[in-house]
């Protein structure tokens, strides 16, 4: 496991005091400018501190890991000191030894290099491939693989059916030969998915408690706010009318054009909601608005109407409901 420290930089004091092999608690002088004085320990790190007689030409030195930080007048108690760390030999200090928070091996082994990060291998990803703890590593990529675990190892490599759990997934072969136009679902209950094939101008969608799959749209399936409009000339086309109901409340007359832009199969259902009449004219070349009676008016307020288009090319628009002359 990678031991994790707390650290500064431009750390540097003196011993304060005279200190022998085994005590735990070192005092260091305020920091003298541009230095900084020893960190406190954070998030359950330790801090580090080492001793050395002379930055030149020293005799002897010291590790000390630290757990506490206490003011001391303008000086620093550092103490739960554990003494002759990473190799060193505890020892007996005079006041006046120098003090550095210094990095070690110990505190860099298993680190993952820092060339790796900087210049990363083209196609890999860095991370651990072995199940145990310790220094990640580059793990390269192959063409056409996934980055998977198998036996205990995490690399890229190719899926076959042993890595897929029949129970709780779909079995390669459904995907390695999937049927033309289909997708793979399930259409109700649980289980392994199959493939939910599509039929000409079907979309895939459940209605009610019904099953999954693809069918034709009907009226039931689209629900729409009504259209609410004070115009007093319209013209019907698919993109706003088609399958809604289109609310008129002006106090006016009001005309709504037929022409050639709906499709086959348009259909609308009309309210009168204001008081003026709403008269249906045909426009374009053979198009026309047939009524059983011959009528191509709304009979008065709140009536409801419907115009649809029963054959196109050119449109013949058929208009039912509370009509008049």
């Amino acid at each position: 496991m990678i031991a994790e420290y707390t650290l500064a930089n431009n750390v540097r004091s003196v011993l304060l005091a005279g200190i022998n092999n085994s005590v735990a608690t070192i005092t260091a002088t305020a920091a003298a400018s541009p230095y900084n004085p020893f960190p406190a320990p954070a998030g359950g790190y330790p801090g580090v501190c080492t001793l050395i007689d002379s930055l030149s030409l020293p005799t002897k030195i010291e590790t000390v890991t630290y757990t506490g930080r206490t003011a001391n007048g303008s000086d620093w108690d550092l103490t739960g000191c554990a003494r002759g760390q990473f190799g060193t030999t505890a020892q007996s200090w005079s006041a006046g030894a120098i003090m550095i928070c210094a990095p070690t091996a110990e505190m860099l082994t298993g680190r993952l290099p820092i060339a790796i990060i900087a210049d990363q291998a083209g196609c890999t990803v860095i991370g651990r491939s072995a199940s145990t703890t310790g220094a990640g590593a580059v793990i390269p990529a192959t063409n056409n693989t996934v980055l998977r675990r198998r036996a205990d190892v995490l690399g890229f490599g190719s899926l076959i059916d042993a890595d897929i759990d029949a129970a709780a997934a779909i079995a390669l072969s459904k995907l390695a030969s999937q049927a033309a136009q289909s997708v793979v679902g399930r259409a109700s209950g649980s289980g392994v998915p199959s493939a939910l094939a599509a039929s000409d101008w079907g979309v895939l969608n459940r209605v009610g408690s019904g099953n999954l799959g693809f069918s034709t749209l009907t009226g039931q399936h689209i629900r729409q706010a009504p259209l609410t409009t004070a115009a007093t000339a319209i013209t019907l086309d698919d993109a706003t009318h088609h399958g809604r109901i289109l609310v008129c409340t002006s106090n006016s007359a009001i005309t709504i054009t037929c022409d050639t832009g709906p499709s086959a199969f348009f259909e609308c259902l009309i309210i009168q909601a204001g008081t003026g009449h709403i008269t249906f004219v045909a426009s374009g070349i053979g198009v026309n608005v047939r009524n059983v009676h011959g009528y191509t008016k709304t009979s008065g307020q709140y009536a409801k109407v419907g115009i649809s288009v029963y054959s196109a090319a050119p449109n013949q628009f058929l208009l039912e409901g509370e009509t008049a002359p």
